[in-house]
C-alpha cells in the first residue's frame, strides 16, 4: 500500500517536475523523491499529532503556562549548542558523504564519545549552579530541573537523528516518529487529562517521555556502528562543527533574545500568545522544511548545485505568495483552537504568515551553504552576525523608546530574515560563478 503511494507521488512530481523545468527529472532527483516520501510520512504524522497536542495543552493551560513551557524551550535551544558543538550538521553531511562502512563507525563512535562527555560535564556544572539559579530567578527549583532534563533529552535525539538521517534510514525513522508519538500520548493522557495536571511541568514531562523513546529506537540501529573512540575522526569533524556551532550559537542566542525580552518587559501570559503564533507559523512551516531538508542535504551533497538553486528560486518565485494565503487561513483557524484567551490579532497574523514563508526559504539556502564548504559558511556566519548585530540595536532602541511589543518584534525578524536571504543569495551566486570558471 505505502509502495503504490510512494510511486504515485513519485509519477506526479514527475509531472510536475516537466511543467516547472521544461525537462524529466534526473535518477538522483527520483531517489531524493523516493527518501522524501518517507520524510514527509513521518514528518507530516508528528507535526499533525504534535501540533493537536500542543494546541490542546495550550488551551488547557492559558497563555501563562504556556509561555513558561515556550521558555523551557527556549532554554533548551540555548542549551543544546555546547552539549553538540555542531556534530549534529557535521555528522550528517560526513555520514552521507562516506559510503565506507568503517568510516561511517569511526565518524560515529567518535562523536558519540564526544556529546557524551560535553553531557557528562553539563550536568556537573548545573549541579553546581542549581542553587545560583534558584536565588538569582524567581522561577523555582523545579523549572531548572525540567528545563536541565529536556534540554539533555532534546539535544540527545537530535544529535542520534542526525546519524539516522546520514545513513539515510528514513523509513526507520517514519517509524521512531510514530513511537514517539505513541508514548507521549499515553503519557498526556495520564498527566492531563487523567492527572487533570494542566500545567508547563506535566507537558514537559508528556514531550520528554517522547524523545527518551526514540532515543532508544534510534540507538537500536545506532549500537552496531558504535566501536573505538577515534581521535583523528573527532578533529576532523570539529573542523565543521567548529564552524557549524559558532554560526548556531549566534543564531539561536539571537532567536532567543525576542523571548527573553517579552519575559522582561512584558508577561509570561505575551509570551504565551506569542509562541502560540509561533508555534502555528514559524515553527509550522520549519517542521515541514525540515522533512524537506531531511533528504535534501544528504542528497545534495556531490551534485551540481547551479541545478539546483535555479529549482529552489523558481519552486520559490511561484509558491510564496499563495503560501502567505494559506499560512494566513491556518493561523486564523489554529489560534481559534487554542481557546478565547489567545486573542485573534489581524497584525501579528499577517505578519507571522509573511515571516514563516521566509524562514522556510532561509533554512534552505543555509543548508546548500552547509552543503557547499565550510569556507563559504564562515563567511556567511560573519554576515549573518553583522546584520544580527544591528538587530539588537534595534532591540535597544525599542527598549529606550519604551516601545516594545509583539507586533514589533516580529517585524524586525521579517527585516532581518529578507537582508539575510539577499545575503545568502550572494554567497551562493559568487560559488557558482566561481566554479564555472574553474569548469572554463
Amino acid at each position: 500500500m505505502i509502495s503504490k503511494i510512494k510511486k504515485g507521488i513519485v509519477s506526479i512530481a514527475e509531472v510536475v517536475h516537466l511543467k516547472l523545468f521544461q525537462h524529466e527529472m534526473s535518477d538522483q532527483m527520483i531517489i531524493f523523491l523516493r527518501h522524501l516520501s518517507w520524510s514527509v510520512a513521518g514528518g507530516i504524522s508528528a507535526s499533525a499529532i504534535m501540533m493537536i497536542f500542543n494546541i490542546y495543552a495550550g488551551r488547557l493551560m492559558g497563555p501563562e503556562e504556556f509561555g513558561k513551557f515556550s521558555l523551557i524551550s527556549t532554554i533548551s535551544q540555548i542549551f543544546i549548542i555546547p552539549m553538540l558543538f555542531g556534530l549534529d550538521v557535521s555528522n550528517l553531511v560526513a555520514i552521507s558523504k562516506n559510503k565506507d562502512i568503517s568510516d561511517r563507525k569511526r565518524i560515529i563512535s567518535s562523536t558519540m564519545y564526544f556529546v557524551l562527555f560535553s553531557s557528562i560535564l553539563l550536568t556537573i556544572i548545573f549541579i553546581f549552579s542549581l542553587n545560583y539559579l534558584n536565588l538569582r530567578f524567581s522561577l523555582g527549583k523545579s523549572f531548572f530541573v525540567i528545563a536541565f532534563v529536556y534540554s539533555i533529552l532534546i539535544g540527545c535525539k537530535t544529535f542520534l537523528d542526525s546519524i539516522i538521517r546520514g545513513l539515510h534510514l528514513f523509513k526507520y525513522q517514519f517509524l521512531g516518529k510514530i513511537a514517539e508519538i505513541i508514548f507521549l500520548g499515553i503519557i498526556f493522557y495520564f498527566t492531563f487529562i487523567l492527572g487533570n495536571r494542566h500545567d508547563y511541568y506535566f507537558f514537559a514531562i508528556s514531550l520528554i517521555s517522547g524523545f527518551i523513546v526514540l532515543s532508544a529506537v534510534y540507538l537500536k540501529k545506532i549500537i552496531p556502528f558504535i566501536t573505538r573512540f577515534d581521535f583523528s575522526s573527532l578533529i576532523k569533524q570539529l573542523s565543521l562543527g567548529r564552524v557549524i556551532f559558532f554560526g548556531t550559537a549566534l543564531t539561536v542566542s539571537f532567536n532567543s533574545i525576542d523571548k527573553l525580552i517579552i519575559v522582561k518587559y512584558l508577561t509570561f501570559a505575551d509570551l504565551g500568545i506569542y509562541s502560540a503564533y509561533y508555534l502555528v507559523s514559524v515553527n509550522l512551516i520549519a517542521q515541514l522544511t525540515q522533512m524537506f531538508v531531511n533528504v535534501f542535504l544528504p542528497s545534495i551533497s556531490g551534485i551540481n548545485y547551479r541545478i539546483v538553486v535555479n529549482k529552489i528560486d523558481r519552486l520559490f518565485a511561484l509558491s510564496s505568495f499563495p503560501l502567505i494565503i494559506l499560512m494566513i487561513g491556518v493561523i486564523l483557524l489554529v489560534i481559534s483552537l487554542f481557546g478565547s484567551k489567545y486573542i485573534i490579532n489581524l497584525n501579528l497574523v499577517f505578519s507571522f504568515s509573511i515571516l514563516s514563508v521566509l524562514y522556510a526559504y532561509l533554512t534552505i539556502n543555509v543548508n546548500i551553504i552547509i552543503s557547499i564548504s565550510k569556507e563559504i559558511y564562515r563567511s556567511y556566519v560573519i554576515l549573518q552576525t553583522l546584520i544580527n548585530i544591528l538587530h539588537l540595536l534595534a532591540y535597544g532602541l525599542l527598549i529606550i523608546l519604551n516601545a516594545i511589543s509583539v507586533h514589533m518584534l516580529v517585524i524586525l525578524y521579517i527585516i532581518n530574515a529578507i537582508i539575510i536571504i539577499n545575503i545568502q543569495k550572494l554567497l551562493i551566486r559568487s560559488h557558482i560563478k566561481k566554479a564555472n570558471r574553474l569548469i572554463l
